[in-house]
C-alpha cells in the first residue's frame, strides 16, 4: 500500500512540474512577442524618418536644379538645369553624428569665389547648413574637413593654404578649428618680396618651406601672418594629427545633379 501511495504522490509531483514548465513557456512566449513588435516600432518609426529626411533632401535638391536656390533662399551662380546637371551631391554621415547629411558640391561654371561646398542636417522636418566652405574639401573618417582657400596669394608656393573644421555635436554643426598657410623660399626669398628673409634657423628639414599655423574660430586671411605660429614640417605634422588623431580620408558617394538622381530620394519634381 505505501509503495502505491508513493507512487501516486511522485505522479502528481510531476504533472505539476509540467503544468509549471507549460506556464513558464508559455510567459517567455508573451515576453519575447512583446520584444519584437518593441524592435519593430522602433525600426518602422526609423525608416519614416530616413524616409522624411531623404524627401527633404530631395526637394532641395529639386530648388537646386531647377532654380540655383539653396535652403536658406540664398542663390547660386547658377544658368540652367544644363549646368546643375554637372555639379554633384552625396547623402552620407560625413560628420559621423548617426544621421545623413546632404552635401551639395557646386563647382561647375561658377565663378571661383562661387564655387562651394555646402553641408546640410535634418531636423524636425526642417534642413540646416552645418557647413559653407569652398569646393575644394576633404572629408576624414572622424568627421573632420579641409577646406581649401579659393586664393593663394600669399607666400605659400607649394602649399596651398586651407581651413580645418571639426564637428560640434551640441549645435550639429562645423567649428573652425584653425587654417594653415606657408612660406615657401623658391617662391619668395624675401617677406613679400623685400624687408624679413626667409628664416632659414627655422626650417630645420632645409626643404625651404615653412608653415603658418593659425588656431582658434576666427578664419584668417592674406595678411594674418603676423598672428602665425611659424614652424618647421615636423610641428605641422604633429598640429595636423592633433584634429586628425589617425582618421583616414573619405571618399563620398557623389551622384549628379540630375532628375534621375533626385527622384529615388521620394520627392518627385515639382
Amino acid at each position: 500500500m505505501w509503495r502505491k501511495l508513493s507512487c501516486l504522490l511522485l505522479c502528481i509531483a510531476m504533472l505539476a512540474g509540467l503544468a509549471g514548465c507549460g506556464q513558464a513557456a508559455s510567459d517567455t512566449g508573451k515576453s519575447e512577442g512583446k520584444t519584437v513588435d518593441k524592435v519593430t516600432s522602433t525600426d518602422n518609426a526609423a525608416a519614416a524618418d530616413t524616409a522624411a529626411q531623404n524627401k527633404a533632401y530631395g526637394a532641395a535638391l529639386w530648388d537646386i536644379y531647377l532654380y540655383g536656390i539653396l535652403p536658406d533662399n540664398s542663390k547660386l551662380d547658377y544658368s540652367s538645369t544644363q549646368q546643375a546637371e554637372e555639379n554633384t551631391f552625396a547623402i552620407y554621415d560625413v560628420d559621423h553624428d548617426g544621421r545623413e547629411e546632404l552635401i551639395v558640391q557646386w563647382s561647375a561654371h561658377a565663378a571661383m569665389a562661387s564655387k562651394m561646398c555646402l553641408i546640410y542636417g535634418y531636423d524636425n522636418g526642417k534642413l540646416h547648413e552645418e557647413l559653407s566652405e569652398f569646393v575644394d574639401t576633404r572629408f576624414y573618417s572622424n568627421g573632420a574637413v579641409e577646406a581649401s582657400w579659393s586664393h593663394n596669394q600669399g607666400l605659400g608656393g607649394r602649399i596651398w593654404p586651407y581651413n580645418v573644421y571639426t564637428y560640434d555635436a551640441k549645435t550639429d554643426s562645423y567649428r573652425h578649428f584653425g587654417a594653415v598657410d606657408g612660406w615657401d623660399k623658391s617662391y619668395m626669398s624675401t617677406y613679400y618680396g623685400g624687408g624679413e628673409p626667409f628664416p632659414d634657423d627655422l626650417d630645420q628639414d632645409g626643404d625651404g618651406l615653412i608653415y603658418f599655423l593659425y588656431s582658434g574660430e576666427e578664419i584668417p586671411t592674406f595678411g594674418d601672418e603676423a598672428n602665425a605660429q611659424r614652424v618647421d614640417g615636423r610641428e605641422y605634422e604633429a598640429w595636423r594629427q592633433s584634429y586628425l588623431n589617425g582618421a583616414t580620408e573619405i571618399t563620398l558617394p557623389t551622384k549628379y545633379i540630375t532628375p534621375d538622381n533626385i527622384t529615388p530620394l521620394g520627392c518627385p519634381m515639382p
